[in-house]
C-alpha cells in the first residue's frame, strides 16, 4: 500500500519501509507430516490454507555492487508485528480454524511468536553472491578503500552531503562513527517508524 526510501548508511546500500497488504481468496493446499509415539512411520496430513490475508510494515535494504548479480544482499524484518487472518482446514473437510481454542493457537503462533524471531532490529540476510565472485568483490573493495581514502577524507563528505551527515550524527547516539542496528533502531523509534 505504502513504499517510501529511507536514508542510508552507505551509497551501495538503498533501503525502502514497505506497508504491504496482501489479501488473496485462493486455497493453498499442502501436507504435513506428523510423528505419532506408538506409529512406526509418520502420518501424512493434507491441509488447506484459504482466505490468507497478511498486513504487514516491512523494512527491506539491498546492498548493491557493480558487478553481476548487481545485487549482493537483501535484509528484510518487520518493523511491527503484522496482522494475518486465514482460514485452516484439514483434508479440506475439517475446519481447524472453526474451534476456537485451535483458532487462537493458530492466530497466537502466526501474529506473536513466529514475527518475534523477524522483528527489527532482528534482521534476516538473503545474499545473492554465488561463489565464483569473491575475486571481484575483494578487487572492487580495494579499489574503492583507494578512491575514498584519496580523493574523500571525512571533511569533504560533510561539505558534499550535508543533510545526510547530520542525519548520521544524530543517530550516532556513542560518536564512534559507525551506526550500530541499537543505535539505527532507536533512531526509527524516536522517528515514529516501529513502536
Amino acid at each position: 500500500r505504502a513504499l517510501r526510501q529511507l536514508p542510508s548508511r552507505a551509497l551501495s546500500e538503498v533501503q525502502y519501509r514497505l506497508q504491504g497488504l496482501f489479501p488473496s481468496d485462493s486455497t493453498f493446499q499442502f501436507e504435513v507430516d506428523l510423528y505419532v509415539p506408538l506409529v512406526v512411520g509418520p502420518v501424512t496430513v493434507p491441509v488447506a490454507l484459504r482466505n490468507l490475508d497478511v498486513d504487514a510494515l516491512c523494512w527491506t535494504a539491498f546492498k548493491l555492487v557493480p558487478y553481476e548479480p548487481f545485487c549482493k544482499s537483501a535484509e528484510y524484518a518487520f518493523l511491527a508485528k503484522p496482522k494475518i487472518s486465514f482460514d485452516l482446514s484439514v483434508a479440506n473437510v475439517l475446519p481447524i480454524t472453526a474451534i476456537p481454542l485451535l483458532k487462537r493457537l493458530f492466530m497466537r503462533l502466526c501474529t506473536d511468536e513466529i514475527p518475534r524471531a523477524f522483528l527489527f532490529p532482528n534482521t534476516v540476510t538473503v545474499d545473492f553472491t554465488p561463489p565464483n565472485v569473491a575475486a571481484a568483490e575483494a578487487a572492487y573493495a580495494t579499489l574503492t578503500k583507494r578512491v575514498v581514502s584519496a580523493e574523500e577524507g571525512v571533511e569533504t563528505l560533510k561539505l558534499r552531503y550535508p543533510e545526510q551527515w547530520a542525519l548520521f550524527d544524530s543517530l550516532d547516539l556513542n560518536n564512534d562513527k559507525v551506526l550500530s542496528p541499537l543505535e539505527l533502531f532507536a533512531g526509527l523509534k524516536d522517528w515514529g517508524y516501529t513502536a
